[in-house]
Formats: structure tokens, C-alpha cells, sequence
């Protein structure tokens, strides 16, 4: 399932469209137990988001540890 804009929050403004795979939606037309759904998604893809950036941060000081581990062996041989 995608949405479409996953980055905004949800709001009841009356003019507020989202796209749930392909098909558009008013926000204020739909139940609280969707838009509380929505919320939810959103939320979980926004932490999807901020764990990748985790992960890229860790493989690049795994790189850094591992240059550095490289050139003390070279240097201690």
C-alpha cells in the first residue's frame, strides 16, 4: 500500500486530498479509524526513514574503522 504524500501529517482541512494506491481521497470525507490508520503509517514511515539514515551512518563509520584498522596493520608489520 502506498500513500501518497507520506511525509505530511494528516489533517481534517476539508481541501486536504491523499492518494491511497492510485485513488484519491478527502481527507475529511473518510472515518477517524482511517485517518487514525493513516496517522499510524505515516508514523511508522517516518522511523523507516530516520532508521536508514541510522544504517548509512553506521556503514560509513564501519568504513572509517575499518580504513583505520587497515592502516595500523600495514604500519605494524
Amino acid at each position: 500500500m502506498s500513500i501518497d504524500p507520506p511525509a505530511k501529517p494528516v489533517t481534517t482541512d476539508e481541501n486536504t486530498q491523499i492518494t491511497i494506491d492510485g485513488q484519491q481521497y478527502n481527507l475529511s470525507e473518510l472515518s477517524a479509524e482511517a485517518q487514525a490508520q493513516i496517522r499510524n503509517i505515516q508514523e511508522v514511515d517516518r522511523k523507516m526513514v530516520a532508521a536508514q539514515n541510522e544504517i548509512k551512518s553506521l556503514q560509513t563509520w564501519r568504513m572509517v574503522h575499518s580504513h583505520s584498522l587497515k592502516v595500523e596493520l600495514e604500519t605494524a608489520s
